[in-house]
């Protein structure tokens, strides 16, 4: 059995310790990530990237106990790897909405793709162009198309973040609904937003694991330490 673990942390920026607001926080992270933090223009996307990269550390670890993170690489079309570790293969996803952020990673031995969204009044016109007739049909008749809508478009990207295709593939060309596909992905509905996973095997583990504030932080000071 494919064992998976997905790891979930969700914020609001305003309720942040400052803690993570010090650039030491950010030094943690490999070279690449901080390069791509220091892009960004607001804090709010700063702070996003930086809990992502965190957030697969402090999941690498807890996986596989180990405190020192493998370099990452990116795929053709984006999709990252650790450099020379085979079986351990990882996906993370990251959104940010009315300010809260959320944060999701999957560890798997095979390749996974994981995404989590806000649900929110989407254009619905999107389903009936880019997703399928059955899926547009789907959301369309739903007591709730919002959600509907959050769940396919986060199990498409799962989708393609696992094969590494990236939006190269048509969301058009596959479908999640079906009933040969929808054992292959687990999708968790929360109160204002949906986390997705896809695998090449069914998803067997129990719920999500939620990941605190203070448990990041307790990571961060630990990688301090052994700096």
């Amino acid at each position: 059995m494919n064992n998976i673990d997905i790891y979930i942390f969700s914020y609001d920026q305003e309720q942040l310790p400052e803690f993570f607001f010090e650039k030491r926080v950010t030094e943690l992270l490999p070279e690449e990530r901080q390069k791509r933090i220091a892009r960004y223009k607001f804090d709010k996307d700063k702070l996003l990237s930086m809990f992502a990269g965190l957030m697969i550390h402090y999941s690498y670890y807890i996986r596989y106990g180990d405190l020192v993170l493998p370099e990452i690489m990116c795929g053709e079309f984006g999709k990252p790897f650790f450099r020379n570790e085979i079986g351990k293969e990882f996906s993370v996803s990251h959104t940010f909405r009315k300010g809260r952020g959320l944060v999701a990673a999957a560890f798997s031995s095979e390749p996974v793709g994981v995404d989590a969204e806000f649900i929110k009044e989407s254009n619905l016109e999107i389903a009936d162009h880019f997703f399928t007739e059955a899926e547009s049909t789907y959301i369309h008749s739903s007591e709730n198309p919002y959600e509907s809508f959050c769940k396919v478009w986060t199990r498409k990207e799962a989708y393609v973040k696992c094969s590494g295709e990236g939006m190269q593939c048509g969301f058009d060309s596959f479908s999640v609904i079906d009933k040969k596909s929808t054992n292959l992905f687990f999708t968790e509905i929360y109160p204002d937003s949906v986390l997705s996973l896809y695998s090449a095997h069914p998803y067997h583990n129990s719920s999500p694991a939620i990941v605190t504030a203070g448990q990041l932080k307790d990571f961060c000071m630990m990688l301090l330490e052994n700096k």
